[in-house]
């Protein structure tokens, strides 16, 4: 008679971990790429901005070569720049936002990959466990037949002498 695996319960709820957990990697690694794809976005948006501005200063500095730029250019040009070191000031915040959270996602997905690692290992003990559990039940089946085999062989050569 084969004995049950008593671990069972334990060995199902471990690979129900694993599952959770492989669930729980796939979307911090979505969060992960989704905070670096902004980062990547935030920091081209302030680099087109800079684009931006630094054309704006050629274009000054050739009127004013040229000697076509008045007063009323420059002062238009000052405002601008007053305006352009706002948004350059905010972009950049947003871009390190940005990559404060692409840093902690990528803290998180790595958290999570650490879990499950952790979990992926305790249910492969089981298995392993179990393994061992049935090669053992088989091991018993194989020797109590061999048993049984002996003891008919025996009655059957030595019972029929005897008689």
């Amino acid at each position: 008679m084969r004995k049950k695996y008593t671990l069972e319960p334990l060995q199902k709820l471990r690979h129900e971990r694993v599952t959770e957990q492989s669930r729980v990697v796939s979307a911090a690694q979505a969060a992960h790429v989704a905070a670096r794809e902004a980062a990547i976005a935030a920091r081209k948006v302030r680099e087109a901005e800079q684009e931006r501005a630094q054309a704006e200063r050629q274009r000054e500095r050739e009127l004013l070569e040229a000697g076509t730029a008045c007063a009323a250019d420059l002062q238009q040009a000052e405002r601008f720049w007053v305006g352009a070191t706002v948004r350059a000031a905010a972009l950049l915040q947003r871009e390190v936002a940005a990559e404060k959270r692409q840093s902690e996602a990528a803290v998180k997905e790595q958290g999570a990959r650490s879990e499950l690692a952790a979990a992926r290992a305790d249910a492969e003990v089981l298995d392993r466990h179990q393994a061992r559990f049935t090669a053992e039940q088989r091991r018993t089946a194989e020797l109590a037949e061999e048993e049984a085999q002996l003891d008919r062989w025996t009655a059957d050569h030595y019972g029929k002498r005897r008689a």
